[in-house]
């Protein structure tokens, strides 16, 4: 009896320190703050107003997650890297399916990113 009780303990241990294991500890973020998109359009191409309603974020060509307009936005890296930011609407005026608005330009800047800090005043222009 006192055996199958020693074992369930050992079981027991093995599962709780197994955690740290799968936990590991994670670093701290960096962050951008973004307010809005700005377009600028020029006479001929008629109004400059619009509607992004959300930031599609592309660190080094890989999806870092897509936010909604202003955002604090957490990225998991450390040091320069390519960052692209594309606007992203409402299609249809839906709220459930939002995607990258095809006709603006991406913003493609080498940031230097610093674990937590907040890059802020990050202007956005598109074309």
């Amino acid at each position: 009896m006192r055996s199958i009780v020693f074992i369930h303990l050992l079981i027991l241990l093995a599962l709780l320190n197994s955690c740290q294991i799968i936990d590991k500890p994670e670093e701290v973020p960096s962050f951008i703050y973004l307010d809005s998109f700005n377009f600028q359009s020029s006479t001929s191409q008629g109004s400059s107003s619009n509607k992004i309603t959300d930031v599609w974020v592309y660190v080094d060509d890989n999806l870092a997650g897509m936010w909604e307009l202003p955002a604090t936005i957490p990225l998991h890296y450390k040091g320069s890297h390519k960052v692209s930011l594309y606007p992203g609407i409402k299609k249809n005026g839906a709220s459930g399916y939002r995607v990258i608005y095809p006709f603006y330009t991406a913003h493609e800047a080498n940031i230097e990113l610093i674990q937590d800090s907040i890059i802020s005043n990050y202007s956005i222009h598109s074309v």
